[in-house]
């Protein structure tokens, strides 16, 4: 892949609706959580502040600290101002509040990882193009200025597929070929399921079934780094992993709703489909942003995410991320491809 490809420019639509849809994520997961030191024993060293003393750790001061940095940079970064350096502040501020509150924890979640680790991706994109972005936006021509490198839609793309890639790896690490036997699913199910969930008794009864189930399971999250190198294979595995997404969520409850949402984001060809949809239904630059600038309000009032209304926020976010795109009157299948040829 040359250089020349991945530092390739398109305009800024996608990229600033993923740092939107990732400001609001990080809003989502930082707002709600209070301090508090877990009754049990803590997890141990978990995160990159483990080095920090204990009296840092269980201290709320730092806490509240990186609480209010990230509110103060999500909202200048939100509104273009201060970039790069508000961009740093939140990534820096999410991983940090998240870091401190899971060292006092008695158990890991892996639900907000990948909006820190895309926090982190944007951030880099508004570092190295700084300039270019501050003229843009002194000269009011941010929306109609290439300025989003392919490089950065890659990066993401990669930290979205390690992710997922280095959870089906350790399933087998950790647990051999048994954890695709079909009984280990059940039990998790029939002692942890959600006893509304309607699919808890399919799982509970056929093990053949659940044993297909978890084979997919391991193949899609163990390939998924591949989508990086093989575009052909982003739709395939972007819609296995939003299919696993939806089970563990159907079945458990678990708040993984940010997941799937970026993984759909970076997955599906969302900016082509956004193409397809300006070809046949034209639509006018600003209408379509301010339907996307209504379906973020509307997100932010019913505050949709991880433990509210999964099921509606992650095709909320998706509409948003599509209805940006829609706002660029030009080719948004550039993002992502490699040239004409590769589109075919």
């Amino acid at each position: 892949m040359a250089l020349a490809d991945l530092c390739r420019l398109s305009r800024p639509h996608f990229g600033q609706a993923v740092t939107w849809l990732l400001l609001y994520c990080g809003f989502q997961v930082v707002l709600p959580r209070t301090f508090a030191v877990a009754a049990g024993d803590p997890t141990g060293p978990a995160t990159v502040l483990a080095w920090l003393p204990e009296a840092a750790v269980t201290s709320p001061l730092p806490f509240a600290a990186c609480k209010g940095l990230f509110l103060a940079a999500a909202a200048l970064c939100a509104c273009q101002l201060l970039l790069p350096w508000s961009a740093w502040g939140a990534a820096a501020a999410c991983t940090a509040f998240m870091a401190l509150h899971f060292e006092r924890a008695d158990k890991l979640s892996h639900s907000t990882h990948l909006t820190s680790q895309l926090l982190w991706v944007q951030a880099l994109w508004y570092h190295f193009y700084r300039r270019e972005v501050r003229d843009a936006l002194r000269a009011g021509t941010f929306w109609a200025t290439p300025l989003y490198p392919r490089w950065a839609f890659l990066l993401g793309l990669f930290a979205v597929g390690v992710f997922h890639t280095y959870a089906g790896v350790t399933k087998l690490a950790v647990s051999g070929m048994e954890w695709m036997n079909g009984t280990s699913l059940q039990l998790w199910v029939h002692l942890w399921g959600r006893t509304d969930s309607p699919i808890r008794a399919f799982v509970v009864e056929h093990r053949t079934a659940v044993v297909v189930l978890q084979w997919v399971t391991v193949v899609v999250e163990g390939a998924a780094v591949l989508a990086v190198f093989v575009r052909w294979l982003r739709l395939p595995l972007g819609l296995g992993l939003l299919g696993f997404y939806a089970g563990v969520v159907g079945m458990f409850g678990y708040p993984f709703a940010f997941n799937a949402a970026l993984t759909g984001v970076f997955l599906l060809p969302l900016a082509e489909w956004a193409a397809v949809v300006r070809r046949r239904v034209p639509m006018p630059p600003h209408v379509a942003g301010r339907l996307a600038a209504a379906v973020m309000l509307v997100l932010l009032v019913l505050r949709l995410g991880a433990g509210n209304q999964p099921f509606l926020f992650v095709p909320a976010a998706w509409a948003f991320v599509l209805l940006v795109c829609l706002a660029d009157g030009g080719d948004g299948t550039r993002i992502g491809t490699r040239d004409e040829e590769d589109r075919r």
